[in-house]
């Protein structure tokens, strides 16, 4: 009844798409003067696997509320859901339900917020054994391949002896040598230079190192650490986009930090290029010449 209070609950689980995604629990009204409204009554993060409830024990339905209308949706994936259990009650009552999931992060094989020790240890008892739920296995699968083995054992070391600052996805674990994309392939392939032997970043953005652009990105690597992390790569190459007004002049700067860590690498300049196509597609022309010239 409108203006009365509530308590509402449901339970979402899915199984597709990445390790996380938003949900939330809608309230669809005509309002007062005739206008579709869309309020929000609940929402949680899932973690795929696993249900999650979302619940509120005191919703008060808009005064004005006709035509209503309860809905489960995402924050933006098209991802497949199953629900269970959606119950009303009045308002206060305390609804039974699968619960919040835990913070979820990768490497945090045991969500106790800290990635140490013990998540490697746990990680390694899980491919050699089983994890204890789902979620458990997907924290354990840092690099996001589909799958947890001996690749995801040694970031999560790295992480754990400073070698990395965070966890990226990446093909790390497959046949793939080369990627190439925007600042996370500078990121893996360097840190990674052990798996890929052609690096390449297009318009890389703000962040791989620390900043004062206007977020103030702390870096997932010092200036010193923008380098191979094992042996060097057969080509390195960044493209930057003179017209860029997305990433300004952020390429340049990693062009710059490589030249003052002596490494070497192609840098490419697209004078009217911007954050798009006109500095992609040269890009990746370039990028493949300097594969092919180099396996010469």
């Amino acid at each position: 009844m409108p203006g009365k209070e509530y308590s509402f609950s449901v339970n979402v689980e899915y199984f597709d798409g990445d390790a996380t995604d938003q949900f939330f629990l809608k309230l669809a009204y005509t309002d007062a003067n005739g206008e579709a409204q869309y309020a929000t009554v609940a929402e949680g993060t899932a973690v795929k696997g696993e249900w999650v409830q979302l619940a509120n024990k005191n919703y008060q339905i808009p005064a004005d509320a006709t035509n209503m209308v309860l809905y489960v949706e995402t924050a933006e994936s098209t991802n497949n859901f199953y629900l269970d259990e959606a119950i009303g009650a009045v308002g206060g009552t305390s609804i039974i339900g699968a619960g919040e999931s835990k913070p979820f992060h990768l490497g945090d094989v045991n969500a106790d917020g800290v990635i140490n020790g013990i998540d490697l240890a746990l990680a390694r008892q899980g491919v050699s054994g089983a994890f204890s739920s789902n979620a458990a296995s997907l924290a354990a699968d840092v690099d996001q391949s589909g799958s947890v083995n001996g690749t995801d054992l040694q970031l999560i070391q790295d992480y754990l002896l400073g070698k990395i600052t965070a966890f990226s996805k990446s093909s790390a674990g497959s046949d793939e040598t080369n990627p190439t994309a925007y600042r996370e392939s500078l990121f893996i392939g360097l840190t990674r230079s052990d798996l890929f032997g052609y690096v390449g970043a297009a318009c890389p953005a703000p962040g791989l190192t620390p900043g004062t652009d206007l977020s103030m990105h702390p870096g997932q690597l010092q200036e010193n650490q923008l380098k191979p992390a094992y042996q060097m790569p057969n080509l390195i190459m960044i493209t930057g986009g003179g017209k860029d007004g997305t990433v300004g002049s952020q390429p340049s700067v990693y062009h710059n930090i490589l030249s003052a860590n002596g490494i070497e690498h192609l840098w490419h300049s697209v004078s009217d290029g911007g954050h798009d196509s006109s500095s992609v597609q040269p890009h990746f022309y370039n990028y493949l010449r300097g594969i092919f010239q180099s396996k010469k």
